[in-house]
């Protein structure tokens, strides 16, 4: 009765509700009668379909009895303002299988996700609070504005800066902070010696503080450790910014950040229904993974996916002050190179996108598939020209590695060709065999559909796959030459050596994986160059790879906008507030707090009482 009457006086349809903070006590009795509860009355909202996430902030804090409520109030109103649908822990384990979830409108969140928005009611989260003797509330509440109106850092990931016109005196500055911790570090770009730490809460400063100096005793010109400590000296150099394409795409891919920042979630917006491809209800098995990331490959979704999160991407570089003076794009990552240097518009950017994917995806016929060789460029089209192969050398990656494409037939065969000359090779999550004769027939469709869009003078040059040369000034030309790359090879290597020769020498990969920076480094091998990737973060989250790649390009003097990290809106009333020392502290571990009993006192031994003596 609880829940009919929440959701028919707040006029809100239990299947307009996409998060669910239930009482869950975590009793299998207690579940299950909620459980049963719930899903008779949102299943007779909607007959069909799983669409909200359930969960309890108790396995996060344990019970806190008349607290409940209010910790899941809580929590439904920062998920609402954040715009993240928040996860249950030891969601990801077996549920009850007397709950009957499958096949019920709700899922468990094993992790955190973007609430993405719906096109016909707001955001909307309910809470249930329930207490002894039948005292039961349920609760139901609703954005107040569609947008996340700020950064939802959470201290987990930190950034130390220190620089000085000297190396002695940095050295100096290091040693200080060994001795003061409490210090607050002094930053300028602009200084000759610069040196940044990423650090997280649990870590050792004076440890790696200590690491640094002992790198800089040996004054090189610049180093890096992989647990993220960086320095560099001299003037920052020219900054290129590349573009995957096809085939980076994964389900998930820099989750972390599209939790956390305004920028994805705009694009996603943007992207309507297709950004649930990117981000879908967790799966519960393998099957279920595998089938997601094949509806995510899928030409017609994965091509506007990574358009909507290359554009986050760089986006989010401009919230940090940095801006590149050369952009470039692999394959379809050109369509995104040029949105990023101002050609293209954002909504352009996103019709240009669907319509190439659809183009490409074509109407259900076998458009071939695609091979990777690791080989040198020359010995795979020797290979290519001895044995017949019907397929083209599609993409020229580097010097040792090509990609070739034509049917499934013909790459099967290929594959062999290769395997009996002990050539490695790797099949590519594609659709179709791109920029080979296959796809020639999308090519004058897709110049059609340009030729309706405005092109604009880049703000720097972008670096054409087909030529390898930058774009020029011509909009018809520029139209011509983005809509015939469809059906032609890749020279990504050449394009590297063009960025090189005109004076890029920091490689800046944005969008998911790190594929472009290790085809990069392998083209320019010993010239001077620094290859970083946004998506280098690995099993410690994108966050970490965002501030990896921050930290990096500030010691090398790039004008970072540290300022910017950890930065939070205060509440008008908020600097006023003096912080309290709290009296408690308890550690978070999903299970009931109770205060530690006062050890027993030993009890003083009893007095011997001697026996009667004989009479």
């Amino acid at each position: 009765r609880a829940l009919r009457s929440a959701y028919e006086q707040g006029g809100t349809p239990p299947h307009t509700i996409a998060m669910l903070e239930a009482h869950g006590t975590g009793t299998k009795a207690g579940d299950v009668a909620e459980f049963t509860a719930l899903n008779e009355v949102y299943r007779a909202s909607q007959a069909e379909g799983t669409w909200c996430a359930i969960g309890s902030v108790k396995s996060q804090i344990g019970h806190t009895k008349a607290a409940a409520g209010a910790a899941g109030l809580i929590k439904a109103a920062l998920a609402l303002r954040h715009k993240v649908l928040l996860p249950t822990l030891k969601a990801s384990d077996q549920p009850n299988p007397k709950l009957g979830i499958e096949g019920s409108p709700f899922y468990l969140s094993d992790r955190a996700r973007p609430w993405l928005p719906h096109d016909e009611h707001p955001r909307r989260a309910a809470i249930s609070s329930f207490g002894f003797g039948g005292s039961d509330f349920h609760a139901v509440l609703e954005e107040y504005r569609p947008q996340r109106p700020e950064v939802a850092w959470d201290g987990s990931v930190n950034l130390l800066a220190l620089s000085a016109d000297s190396l002695p005196e940095l050295q100096q500055r290091l040693q200080d902070l060994v001795i003061k911790p409490e210090l607050v570090s002094e930053f300028d770009s602009n200084d000759r010696h610069r040196v940044i730490l990423v650090l997280t809460p649990d870590e050792d400063l004076k440890d790696r503080v200590q690491e640094v100096l002992g790198a800089l005793a040996d004054g090189p010109t610049h180093w890096s450790s992989p647990r993220g400590s960086y320095y560099a000296h001299g003037a920052a150099e020219p900054m290129a910014f590349v573009f995957p394409g096809q085939g980076a795409q994964r389900v998930d891919m820099l989750l972390e950040l599209a939790c956390m920042f305004p920028e994805f979630m705009d694009r996603l917006a943007t992207l309507g229904p297709l950004a649930e491809r990117i981000y879908p209800i967790p799966a519960q098995d393998e099957a279920g993974r595998q089938a997601q990331q094949e509806a995510l490959t899928r030409t017609d979704v994965a091509q506007p996916a990574l358009g909507a999160i290359g554009s986050a991407c760089h986006s989010l570089m401009g919230r940090f002050g940095l801006h590149a003076q050369h952009f470039a794009g692999h394959s379809y990552g050109e369509l995104v190179a040029l949105h990023a240097a101002g050609v293209l518009s954002t909504e352009d950017l996103f019709k240009a996108s669907r319509r190439r994917g659809e183009l490409m995806a074509g109407d259900g016929e076998d458009r071939g598939t695609m091979l990777v060789v690791l080989a040198p460029l020359e010995e795979i089209k020797a290979l290519i020209e001895s044995q017949a192969l019907d397929v083209v050398l599609a993409n020229e990656n580097a010097p040792s590695q090509g990609v070739i494409a034509g049917s499934r037939e013909a790459i099967d065969a290929a594959e062999q060709a290769c395997k009996a000359a002990k050539l490695r090779t790797r099949r590519i999550s594609v659709a179709a065999a791109f920029h080979s004769p296959l796809v020639a027939t999308a090519e004058a469709e897709f110049t059609a559909s340009l030729e309706q869009v405005d092109f604009g003078r880049p703000i720097a040059p972008v670096y054409a796959n087909t030529s390898a040369q930058a774009y020029g000034d011509d909009p018809i030309a520029n139209v011509r030459l983005l809509g015939g790359q469809l059906s032609r090879p890749v020279r990504w290597k050449d394009s590297v050596e063009t960025m090189w020769d005109q004076g890029a020498r920091v490689f800046v990969e944005l969008g998911p994986g790190k594929t472009l920076s290790g085809m990069i480094t392998r083209t320019l091998g010993d010239r001077d160059h620094h290859c970083v990737a946004l998506d280098d973060g690995g099993a410690r989250g994108a966050l970490f790879g965002l501030a990896k790649l921050l930290a990096r390009l500030a010691a090398l003097g790039h004008p970072v906008r540290l300022e910017a990290w950890q930065q939070r809106a205060l509440a008008p009333r908020a600097e006023q507030i003096k912080p309290r020392r709290p009296k408690m502290s308890m550690p978070i571990t999903g299970a009931n707090y109770r205060a530690p009993y006062e050890p027993m006192p030993p009890r003083s031994a009893a007095p011997v009482i001697a026996a009667p003596a004989a009479a």
